[in-house]
């Protein structure tokens, strides 16, 4: 914690004030931006009609891109963050209190653009949703540095041809066993 106050130049007992111990921390930092991209989530989705699932994947990716290019540098790092967190069981209770709406209203809209998406499948395709966000916003340029002398295209290009993937593949989904 004093690490932290020093960081924030803040006097100790003004950080464990408000906060008693480092997760504490850790779970309000989390807490304030998932609130924030959830409520941009839910308005873009509420704002569409009739929705191709095209739009729905933007509905759940657009605001986070929007956040990255326009919200400041925290919001890449709240993607690095996220990415890191994700997969550790620690965590899931606080991801899933956070998300879980947000869950349930994605993919109640994925199967209404797709009649005959079990909701099992539903929940795959959530998921893998997901996974390419992480591997979108939460990115280390790793493409970059495998191959220096290629260009990449830039992260707008990048968003566009993950919503043609992950609806391609939630449809593909309709076609797999429910097993």
């Amino acid at each position: 914690m004093r690490q932290i106050a020093d960081g924030a130049a803040q006097a100790l007992g003004v950080v464990t004030y408000h906060f008693a111990s480092k997760e504490a921390l850790f779970e309000e930092v989390v807490v304030r931006r998932a609130q924030e991209i959830n409520s941009l989530r839910h308005d873009a989705l509420a704002a569409l009609k009739d929705p191709t699932l095209e739009q729905v994947v933007a509905a759940f990716l657009g605001p986070f891109l929007d956040r990255i290019e326009n919200g400041g540098a925290g919001w890449t790092a709240y993607a690095q963050l996220l990415a890191h967190i994700s997969h550790q069981a620690r965590w899931a209770d606080l991801l899933s209190g956070l998300f879980g709406e947000t869950v349930r209203r994605f993919i109640r809209a994925m199967r209404d653009a797709e009649p005959g998406l079990s909701l099992k499948n539903a929940k795959h395709g959530y998921v893998q949703l997901v996974a390419v966000m992480v591997g979108l916003f939460a990115s280390t340029r790793l493409i970059d540095r495998l191959s220096p002398s290629e260009p990449t295209d830039g992260l707008t290009k990048q968003y566009e041809a993950s919503i043609k993937f992950v609806a391609h593949g939630i449809r593909g989904l309709k076609c797999a066993p429910d097993n």
